[in-house]
């Protein structure tokens, strides 16, 4: 991507398990991008590699580096690096012209991302209290000894996160809980001006705001629960605010991006995401749609990707389950299109070869429930046939999350082609819980409806057993962290009714005995998704669900295989093992617990690793499913 005098990129080498970030000075004089410019057909300098991940991981078992943010002027970079797992990020910061490092280790405790001001040398960063609670911001001037604290956020409720506007004129501090989000505006150019809230907070209204040239861009759920999007001059306030689109009820619009000549929207509707872009004037007014080619596809992912905020071009990556994502870059003004590149699969993978559909699972209160699924055309069996194996029907891998208005979108997924090949069909329930219908799909599985989640699961797996899908004696399912509660839901609710075998990675299954401690990561914050179990109704509702809580010997348990991470956050490793010890305390038979020594809630940070890490878990559902052969 072009940033400046400079196209920016990274790459992975073979051999190696992490990215470099590289750079390319461009000489071409009086240079205008156009959507089939590249590194390679401009006139350009030498590479520059100015942050090797290899080399921070050198002898660590674990590395994760997070935003890796260079400074306005193109002449430091600052990125955030954890080396165990706990997600805590020690902010390191390099000169570009030199080489040499400047800052090794600004902070230990802090967040991964950073952001720097206008001035090329105020760094801004995140730093965590003793629950792991994002809460404070700070900002580092290069060469001064002390940092200053810019914002606190006493509540601990919320936590705070940070990020640098597009148009580089602002950094914002969004601090926000499951319910509520106020927006703090800094100055990006005058870091001794106060910083102050967009609009003050107000208990359950959620806003995110962009900007251009002076206007903000505002979607807010306020008397919306699906968002409106308004429009103001950030020097009138809000109270000057007009509505660019109205709410509906049946599309979500998520937030907005702005680029100098255009606005682009990021929003849902039935379940699949989707982006919207307007061109505008130089008064901020929206023009008409500017429609993004997407190829006909019936299922598919569509995404915009970053671009300087100049830039006449926007990039957006089109993908389904059965198609690598494909990356173009479209003129908005001129609608001039050029692929630039598409997603590598080996082993002689032809997408051609795959089918992706959508069907409607009916829940038990006539709630309809989208599934995902993609299969192997020529694999694909009748219902009450064998497949190659001799066994009925198709073997079957669901998985699920339901959680925190989280989308669970049918990206490509490189790592289920070899299920694929063998004859899984593959499915996403979408249960509500999640983001992928709407807010109010978010809201219908939370608090006191969570246990809709689960039924919504259960369900679609009932569903595609009763439409001929399989049998539940090939279905396994799968889930993580709040989808790893999912499963221990659905396991206490259905037993091997649904499923023969289960995966629950990192799973938050020991919901009282967590939401009831203060002292750990997390359990505040989480009042607002879960509930208050110091308030009676709700520590009565979450025990008549939680897994840990709810292992029955009257229970038929399948095969479970479960998973931890010694230096979770999230989900503290003792949980999935406590659970594991009640499940064969009452007489589940087939139950793997492993437990991952160096690593933390994504388990391991390597891309061999990761996929070493996938490996055990593809080889229990293969074997498990009888499709090894």
């Amino acid at each position: 991507m072009k940033d400046g005098d400079y196209f920016y990129y990274t790459k992975t080498e073979e051999g190696n398990q992490y990215k470099a970030h590289c750079r390319k000075p461009i000489l071409a004089k009086d240079f205008q991008l156009k959507v089939d410019s590249t590194k390679e057909n401009v006139e350009c300098g030498p590479e520059e590699v100015y942050l090797d991940e290899n080399k921070l991981a050198d002898g660590k078992d674990f590395c994760m580096v997070g935003t890796v943010e260079v400074s306005p002027n193109h002449s430091l970079v600052a990125w955030g690096v954890d080396c165990n797992g706990a997600e805590e990020y020690t902010i390191q910061v390099k000169d570009l012209k030199t080489g040499e490092m400047i800052e090794n280790a600004l902070t230990d405790k802090a967040c991964e991302e950073v952001a720097w001001a206008n001035d090329n040398k105020t760094l801004y960063y995140i730093v965590q209290d003793a629950t792991k609670r994002p809460y404070k911001c700070f900002r580092h001037t290069i060469g001064e000894k002390e940092a200053k604290v810019v914002f606190e956020e006493p509540n601990e409720l919320f936590e705070v996160t940070l990020e640098r506007s597009k148009s580089g004129a602002y950094l914002y501090l969004k601090v926000h809980s499951a319910e509520t989000i106020e927006i703090i505006s800094i100055d990006a150019n005058d870091i001794e001006k106060e910083a102050k809230p967009v609009v003050p907070r107000k208990h359950g209204v959620r806003y995110e705001i962009a900007d251009r040239n002076g206007i903000a861009y505002m979607v807010t759920n306020e008397d919306a629960p699906n968002g409106k999007l308004l429009r103001f001059k950030l020097a009138d306030g809000y109270a000057s605010a007009v509505e660019e689109i109205a709410h509906d009820p049946s599309v979500k619009i998520c937030k907005a991006v702005c680029y100098s000549t255009f606005v682009s929207l990021y929003m849902r509707k039935e379940g699949l995401g989707a982006v919207q872009v307007h061109l505008v004037g130089d008064d901020g007014k929206l023009g008409d749609v500017v429609a993004l080619p997407t190829d006909g596809q019936a299922v598919y992912c569509l995404r915009a990707k970053w671009m300087e905020f100049n830039s006449p071009i926007l990039r957006y990556g089109l993908q389904s389950a059965a198609i690598p994502e494909i990356t173009y870059d479209f003129n908005v003004a001129t609608k001039e299109r050029a692929k630039k590149k598409q997603f590598p699969v080996l082993g002689g993978f032809n997408e051609k070869d795959y089918t992706v559909e959508r069907q409607w699972a009916t829940a038990g209160d006539g709630t309809k429930v989208p599934i995902s699924i993609v299969y192997r055309t020529d694999k694909k069996v009748k219902n009450g046939e064998k497949d190659a194996n001799g066994n009925i029907g198709n073997p079957l891998y669901l998985y699920g999350y339901g959680s925190y208005e989280i989308s669970i979108d049918t990206y490509f997924n490189s790592r289920i082609v070899s299920l694929l090949d063998r004859g899984i069909v593959y499915a996403i329930a979408h249960p509500r819980g999640g983001g992928e219908m709407g807010r109010l799909w978010y809201l219908d599985g939370k608090y006191l409806k969570k246990k809709n989640s689960f039924t919504d699961f259960i369900d679609c797996g009932k569903h595609l057993i009763a439409e001929g899908w399989t049998t539940a004696d090939r279905i396994i399912i799968e889930g993580r962290s709040a989808g790893g509660l999912l499963m221990g839901a659905v396991l206490n609710m259905s037993g091997s009714d649904i499923c023969t075998a289960a995966i629950a990675g990192v799973p938050f299954v020991d919901v009282c005995t967590t939401m009831l401690d203060e002292s750990i990561p997390l359990t505040v914050q989480e009042y607002e998704e879960w509930g208050n179990p110091n308030e009676k109704e709700y520590y009565d509702y979450m025990l008549s669900y939680s897994p840990v809580d709810c292992v029955s010997q009257k229970v038929n348990y399948p095969k479970i295989f479960v998973s931890a991470g010694l230096n979770d956050p999230r989900v503290g490793y003792w949980e999935p093992a406590k659970w594991v010890a009640r499940l064969r305390d009452a007489g589940a038979k087939d139950v793997i617990f492993k437990c991952e020594m160096g690593s933390g809630h994504f388990s391991k940070s390597g891309r061999f690793d990761i996929l070493k890490e996938k490996a055990y878990e593809m080889a229990f559902a293969v074997d498990v499913l009888g499709a090894g052969k």
